[in-house]
């Protein structure tokens, strides 16, 4: 998590703090997703990047003894799923159960799109954000980035004026406008959390793909395990 910006509230820092300091221990990493057991060194490293190739590679793991390896998800007590479809549909469990959010970082977010949301109807009370994107539809990841949508009646979109409304707030930092991509967005940094923010105009078919998805949710509850 990112460090309390000049735009935002106390109250909202020393929370935001708090959430960091319960889930620290939560957060993944490159490294947290394995845990290899006491035999783990750099040849059995090297064997399993690539000893899938050709047979001499192979060999080299022919007289090492089994390398104990336990999913992180899997949690600290080492719980072994089961075997065959079974076991692949409990770790699916397991999984999703891991990298999905906790109400603090959901909690989060929406403050993220709340201090936004104020700031635009400062500037422009007749214009109307959305979500959309894996926010909206609940499939995102805890460092997903977080996609808004700007309604209004411009001539063409206010990108520059948007950047430095949230420069000169504070609110946001690594503020990029990016004019010339195929859908123009003003890309910013949450200056409480860290999260990424990404800010398009007048682009309803997000809005509705996020719902068809949201649709798709409710159709087939097993489809956020799967994606």
């Amino acid at each position: 998590c990112g460090g309390g910006g000049t735009g935002s509230p106390p109250s909202e820092q020393s929370a935001v703090a708090g959430v960091c300091a319960a889930g620290g221990g939560r957060r993944r990493s490159s490294q947290s997703r394995w845990s290899a057991g006491p035999n783990w060194g750099p040849q059995q490293q090297w064997n399993r990047q690539q000893g899938r190739g050709s047979g001499h590679q192979q060999q080299g793991c022919q007289n090492q003894p089994p390398v104990a390896m336990t999913a992180a998800w899997l949690g600290p007590e080492r719980r072994q799923a089961g075997q065959g479809p079974q076991g692949l549909h409990e770790e699916l469990l397991l999984f999703h159960q891991w990298m999905s959010s906790t109400p603090e970082e959901a909690a989060m977010r929406t403050q993220v799109v709340d201090r936004v949301r104020r700031l635009i109807n400062q500037q422009w009370p007749e214009a109307r954000l959305e979500l959309f994107g894996s926010f909206r539809t609940g499939l995102y990841l805890p460092l997903s980035d977080i996609d808004l949508v700007l309604f209004g009646d411009w001539e063409s979109p206010p990108l520059r004026r948007l950047a430095r409304l949230l420069r000169e707030s504070g609110s946001c930092g690594d503020i990029k406008v990016l004019d010339r991509a195929s859908v123009p967005i003003v890309k910013a940094t949450d200056a409480v959390t860290g999260l990424s923010v990404d800010i398009s105009f007048n682009m309803p078919n997000s809005v509705r793909a996020a719902g068809l998805i949201q649709d798709f949710v409710q159709q087939f509850p097993c489809l956020p395990h799967l994606v």
